[in-house]
């Protein structure tokens, strides 16, 4: 009769150290861990040669999957910086277009006066020389003339 308790001892300390023991003996993944080895410890090897040499092989390479991952980041990055200066650069072209309507040198007209060089936006004339400056006290040019 003694033995069936004894027994039963036994078999319960071999399933608690057989269902318990992988657990202890299991390791997290390290952040910077590049592949597992098939004993499974982690490498951190940069190449996937010679990584796990002492421990049986290389059983998972995760580096690859990170390198791609970083790379599709990367990739995005990049592509989002170009769709931000393509849009950057129709804008420009636009206010170049815009500018370049409005500035637009016309003939001038018959009730203008025959020094005038552009008219300004409130409706009066301008006989300045130069483009810049001309009717900064006026709202700015809306024509320019020959």
């Amino acid at each position: 009769m003694r033995r069936v308790p004894l027994w039963f001892s036994a078999v319960s300390v071999a399933a608690a150290l057989a269902f318990g023991a992988p657990q202890l003996l299991a390791q997290s993944e390290p952040a910077n861990a590049t592949g597992q080895c098939k004993d499974g410890t982690y490498t951190t090897a940069k190449s996937k040669k010679g990584a796990c040499s002492s421990h049986g092989g290389v059983q998972t390479w995760y580096a690859s999957a990170k390198a791609d991952a970083k790379a599709a980041g990367s990739a995005t990055k990049d592509a989002a910086k170009d769709v931000g200066n393509a849009a950057k650069d129709a804008g420009k072209a636009t206010k170049d277009a815009t500018k370049s309507a409005v500035n637009a040198v016309k003939p001038r007209p018959s009730d203008a006066p025959k020094d005038a060089t552009a008219k300004c936006k409130d409706g009066t004339y301008s006989t300045a020389s130069q483009h810049r400056g001309a009717c900064a006290n006026h709202g700015g040019v809306a024509d320019w003339y020959k």
